[in-house]
């Protein structure tokens, strides 16, 4: 499945103002709820034939879309950011967040995880997403 990257409007087809069961109707493969943590209101969905983690705030409405890499394209400017390595992520905006392992771009409302092999998860938030977590 492929999914487009607009900066705090979502990963097209799926956007951070639809409602839980508008993102399953969508995404329309089985899924697993579960909580990241005891304190978190809603269950996050896990759609296991994607890759495809949904996170929702308390209110149902979906504040992050997390892939994995393997069944989808998730691209931005035309680039499947999943096939990234760290240099083309850096010309994508060039006030990025970078470590060893992560990087997170505010301007576009994007972050990701590298491992030995290369992008691991590639995560599209909504603006507030790591304010709200952090507290």
């Amino acid at each position: 499945m492929k999914f487009d990257v607009f900066p705090y409007k979502g990963a097209l087809p799926l956007r951070f103002d639809m409602s839980q069961a508008s993102i399953r109707s969508v995404v329309n493969v089985e899924y697993e709820p579960f909580r990241r943590t005891d304190e978190q209101v809603v269950p996050a969905d896990f759609f296991p034939q994607l890759g495809l983690f949904v996170y929702y705030d308390e209110t149902e409405m979906p504040e992050a879309f997390e892939f994995a890499t393997g069944n989808v394209e998730l691209f931005i400017k035309g680039k499947n950011v999943l096939n990234l390595d760290r240099d083309a992520v850096l010309s994508l905006d060039p006030d990025i967040d970078f470590d060893e392992w992560e990087f997170t771009s505010n301007r576009l409302g994007l972050s990701g995880t590298w491992g030995e092999e290369g992008m691991t998860s590639a995560l599209v938030f909504r603006r507030g997403y790591y304010e709200s977590i952090s507290e």
